[in-house]
């Protein structure tokens, strides 16, 4: 895979047999590739509300089920405010392995009770349920879905002004987490990077804008290609 080349190639050996090409038909079964830069000085609901209405046009625009979507980050805490803002402006249920944003207010300093109802969520979850899944990478491991939205970030998403306190932090992801987030998904990617730079480059790189497509959508003064 591109992605294994780009990053792997001086840590571990990789197959040079397939071409680029052929590596990418091989993992998905008709790839759709879309790929979005955003500022990570947004204000917390003001992104969360902007990925559930790019959600909401991605699963419109492709004729998808809600049931085939599948939202994957490395931040639990983006991963419960976002399916919060996805349910509020949908007022759909959500499939989420994780804590609701209602239960987190009520656990909010507790630590234990915390990461006793994330284990509780993550052995309890099942992928049919005919809504959108939402989940950590690390939890999805194992899993896949027709469509998935992958969600990189480096930076802090602060409350704004009315919002509750909290901030989210969005922590650099680790290239092998990040090759577990994109090879979840069979059919579609979309893969929004809320400030990291350092997954610019190969999401921009010409192996990869080959299979990219061209998009418009909900997010106003990003960078797209």
């Amino acid at each position: 895979m591109m992605y294994q080349r780009y990053y792997f190639e001086q840590k571990y050996v990789i197959d040079n047999e397939l071409a680029p090409a052929k590596q990418l038909e091989l993992m998905f079964d008709c790839a759709h590739i879309e790929y979005h830069f955003l500022s990570a000085k947004m204000k917390k609901n003001e992104l969360c509300e902007q990925l559930a209405e790019y959600l909401q046009a991605v699963i419109r625009t492709h004729n998808l089920h809600a049931n085939d979507m599948t939202v994957l980050s490395a931040s639990v805490d983006l991963v419960r405010e976002l399916s919060y803002a996805y349910a509020k402006a949908t007022n759909e249920k959500v499939n989420c392995m994780c804590e609701s944003h209602e239960e987190y207010l009520k656990m909010e300093g507790d630590e234990l009770r915390i990461k006793d109802a994330r284990k509780f969520m993550k052995q309890n979850f099942w992928q049919n349920t005919g809504s959108v899944s939402f989940s950590s990478i690390h939890s999805f491991k194992g899993l896949e879905s027709p469509a998935t939205m992958l969600i990189l970030g480096d930076g802090e998403l602060v409350a704004g002004e009315g919002e509750a306190e909290s901030s989210i932090k969005l922590f650099p992801s680790p290239q092998e987490l990040i090759y577990v987030g994109l090879t979840r998904t069979r059919n579609y990617l979309f893969v929004v990077n809320v400030g990291d730079v350092r997954y610019d480059a190969f999401f921009r790189s010409d192996a990869v804008r080959k299979y990219s497509a061209t998009v418009v959508t909900a997010f106003p003064g990003s960078y797209l290609e």
